[in-house]
């Protein structure tokens, strides 16, 4: 079971449990209605904020993985404009964007959990944040969203929280826009590591 569908779950009993809870209330079972309407309030609540902090979760790969996090094709269609294509690994997942200019790069977004997290099965994750062209009409793009809670922004709104979880921004290097190039991106314990996988014409 995924953990958007374990917090569901949780939600759910919360819910049935108030319903029970207020069952006892109508059956003038006062101590019984409260507990379990108590009950049922914190693990609503508990399942709640875990389907928030999932759906944000699911949107990084565990990193740093043996294995890559997208491939990207580069193919000219007029003079300094070009079609990337990224395709996202392992989903096959198909972005294709539109670009001028003569180089590009991308960033990625980092989160990384320390101390009693590690424990609980929390790691360091990644996610591809944004494609970026290089020039006089450069182009951006965004890469990904942010359901639920913006994990990478708890750090800076809630510093206490910097002890167990920290963000960054990953930056590959530029790479020249050229017709029939292939790179693969991967992540390493050092940052965004991307690599042309052919030898264009």
């Amino acid at each position: 079971m995924d953990s958007p569908a374990l917090a569901l779950l949780i939600a759910g009993f919360g819910v049935l449990l108030i319903a029970l809870g207020f069952q006892r209330q109508m059956q003038h079972s006062i101590w019984a209605g409260v507990t379990y309407g108590t009950i049922g309030t914190l693990m609503t609540l508990t399942g709640g904020l875990m389907f928030a902090i999932a759906l944000n979760i699911n949107t990084y790969e565990r990193s740093p993985t043996s294995q890559p996090l997208a491939q990207i094709t580069v193919e000219q269609s007029n003079a300094r404009e070009y079609r990337i294509s990224l395709m996202r690994i392992p989903s096959g997942d198909l972005q294709v964007f539109q670009v001028h200019g003569d180089t590009w790069h991308v960033t990625a977004r980092q989160i990384n959990w320390y101390g009693w997290t590690q424990w609980v099965g929390m790691h360091s994750n990644t996610r591809l944040q944004t494609l970026l062209s290089n020039g006089s009409d450069a182009n951006f793009y965004s890469l990904s969203r942010s359901p639920g809670i913006d994990l990478a922004s708890v750090p800076l709104r809630f510093p206490i929280t910097q002890t167990i979880l920290q963000s960054g921004i990953l930056t590959s290097t530029d790479y020249p826009l050229q017709d029939g190039a292939r790179y693969q991106i991967n992540v390493t314990a050092t940052g965004l590591d991307v690599r042309q996988i052919n030898q264009p014409k």
